[in-house]
């Protein structure tokens, strides 16, 4: 069976493996970015490691919040990885 950290430490998610608190953010915005794109889970991965393919997918988005959630949190957290 497995078993999520963020789902045993609700109120700790964000000190459990560093930034696991982001995960729902994530996983929503994708949800949206692939549904306006008529996609599938399948492209979930592309979307999130392919900046290309990413900012295609953005294009068809009308949702100024989930745009911006990309250009101005996701993409940053790429870049900063390594200071984080």
């Amino acid at each position: 069976m497995l078993h999520l950290p963020f789902s045993h430490h609700r109120n700790r998610g964000h000190l459990v493996l560093g930034r696991l608190w982001r995960f729902p953010n994530v996983v929503t915005v994708v949800l949206i970015v692939l549904i306006k794109n008529g996609l599938t889970l399948m492209h979930m991965r592309r979307l999130l490691t392919n900046a290309e393919f990413r900012a295609q997918c953005l294009e068809r988005v009308t949702g100024g919040n989930v745009v911006e959630f990309f250009h101005d949190r996701y993409d940053r957290w790429g870049r900063e990885a390594p200071l984080m």
